[in-house]
């Protein structure tokens, strides 16, 4: 998993696209106007989440869970909205 800081600015925004069209999967946080520090944690809970060092209070449900996965939420709607988006700035 990859977090891109700064994904609404040009190059955020570049890097995020490039790793999502080869298959990645991606976390993106824009004009959060964050510290290095917290920036730096942001990145360490990703890693533990990802590492297995946090784990969840309790086991994915279909009563917590939605059924569309985050790559279609991504590709459907979060693309389209922040392009349209872009594209009137």
């Amino acid at each position: 998993m990859y977090v891109v800081l700064g994904a609404s600015g040009h190059t955020g925004a570049i890097v995020a696209k490039t790793l999502l069209d080869h298959g990645k999967r991606v976390r993106v946080v824009g004009q959060m106007g964050m510290s290095k520090n917290v920036a730096t944690l942001i990145c360490e809970m990703a890693d533990a989440l990802n590492d297995g060092r946090v784990a969840p209070l309790e086991p994915r449900s279909e009563r917590n869970t939605t059924p569309t996965s985050y790559e279609t939420f991504v590709e459907e709607e979060f693309l389209p909205t922040y392009q349209g988006q872009a594209g009137n700035a």
